[in-house]
């Protein structure tokens, strides 16, 4: 599966596992371009050190992945979301809380957390 296209699951019976996505024509849900994901600093630790989390996002090399379940049980037990970013050479740093978000500054919006104690997506507002 490495390089091919796939769907990271975040909520429902199968989150945090992963499904090859290429020619898939009848799932529902959303897609969005342009998002970003921001990790919170303050929930890092060594993957070294311990087992990732299922959910959990990975820094290390040139990559960012996210630990997850592959779907038919076998694959990796990560999935790609980020490659070519600038090497992090021999070290790796883990994040347990992250969020997705759309847009910068004012027109940010968070779309999904992951994390302690809950994940969440945060509620509608009313001007939304």
């Amino acid at each position: 599966m490495q390089g091919r296209p796939a769907a990271f699951i975040l909520t429902g019976p199968q989150r945090f596992s992963w499904h090859p996505s290429e020619g898939a024509d009848c799932w529902s849900g959303l897609v969005f371009s342009s998002i970003r994901i921001e990790m919170d600093e303050s929930s890092a630790f060594s993957p070294q050190s311990i087992q990732p989390p299922l959910g959990s996002l990975v820094r290390e090399g040139t990559s960012l992945v996210a630990r997850a379940t592959p779907s038919e049980f076998r694959g990796s037990n990560t999935v790609v979301l980020e490659k070519d970013l600038p090497s992090a050479g021999q070290l790796s740093v883990g994040f347990r809380r992250w969020q997705v978000v759309l847009g910068h500054g004012t027109e940010k919006r968070v779309l999904f957390k992951v994390g302690e104690p809950t994940d969440s997506v945060p509620p509608m507002s009313e001007e939304q």
